[in-house]
């Protein structure tokens, strides 16, 4: 981080559309602006356009602050992203790769093929003694493509585009540096699904997507996985479990807190904002203490990358 950078970060989450600016700089991250806009931003098809009424209000409070912004970052939820996972060789050649990825595509998006996607790879170190596995993180083009038209009217460009997981691993690592070498389960809990991985030393573990039904569901359904990532030949999740999303209430994360307990595993909330200075007022900074857990996504698009990724 050699040169300070204010960057606008924008979640279009399943409910509400997060967004804050940080300054990104030598000293650390500085929180400068908060937002929550309780709906989410909707792309209307018939008018090859974001729905004006969902847009209007975020576009309000942009123009507001527009001046204060250098660069945008983009995090998109688990609906609107793929996720593939398969042994990799290094031998195996880059274009085995893409046309193993563009069958699966085609089953999703029979119009499409690979290059109407940004693919995002990440190689899963948790396997010991099992062949290594890569994970393919794939965004449409069409999602990106959405805010690109939206923001170049304000002469403002995109840097990144990731997926709310790996934003929220990334945000772990900046505000829990003392637990970097520590194995640790993160669960992001938002819209019937949950994303859970695991991570340690800046690398990702073990990924999956799941999904439920009702909330009763989800204490035993964390146990379940942290148990099945375990059994991947995963070193023990020292660390425990770190919650965050929208649909982490009080009472839930208080029901998980106590089935882990049980099993002697320690449960929190990941704070996003940990290890953030902030020359906010008074009203501001309590927000931030009631929804910490909700941001991590957010803050983690705005720093450099802690995980290993290449772009196919």
């Amino acid at each position: 981080m050699n040169k300070s950078k204010r960057i606008l970060s924008l979640y279009n989450s399943l409910q509400n559309t997060y967004s804050t600016i940080v300054n990104n700089n030598p000293l650390g991250l500085e929180l400068q602006y908060i937002s929550t806009i309780n709906s989410s931003i909707e792309y209307d098809s018939k008018i090859e356009s974001f729905n004006e009424k969902s847009i209007e209000e975020f576009r309000s409070q942009f123009e507001e602050i527009v001046d204060q912004i250098d660069e945008i970052a983009i995090v998109f939820p688990a609906d609107l992203i793929m996720v593939s996972q398969f042994p990799f060789d290094s031998k195996i050649p880059q274009e085995n790769i893409k046309s193993l990825l563009d069958i699966e595509i085609k089953k999703a998006y029979p119009t499409l093929n690979i290059n109407d996607f940004t693919i995002h790879t990440y190689t899963l170190e948790g396997n010991i003694n099992q062949p290594q596995t890569i994970m393919c993180v794939i965004i449409p083009n069409i999602e990106i493509h959405h805010y690109k038209e939206f923001f170049q009217k304000y002469n403002k460009k995109i840097i990144s585009a990731n997926v709310s997981q790996i934003s929220a691993a990334n945000c772990f690592f900046y505000n829990y540096p003392e637990y970097r070498n520590i194995t640790t389960a993160i669960a992001g809990i938002q819209g019937n699904f949950i994303d859970f991985t695991v991570i340690a030393n800046s690398k990702i573990l073990y990924y999956n997507l799941l999904s439920y039904q009702q909330n009763i569901d989800i204490p035993q359904i964390l146990l379940n996985e942290i148990s099945k990532a375990q059994s991947k030949d995963i070193k023990k999740v020292d660390n425990g479990l770190f919650c965050y999303g929208d649909d982490l209430t009080n009472d839930l994360f208080s029901e998980i807190t106590e089935s882990l307990r049980v099993a002697k595993i320690s449960c929190r909330k990941l704070n996003a904002f940990r290890m953030m200075r902030t020359n906010l007022g008074n009203e501001e900074i309590e927000y931030c203490k009631r929804s910490m857990h909700i941001f991590p996504p957010v803050i983690g698009s705005t720093l450099p990358p802690f995980f290993e990724s290449s772009n196919l």
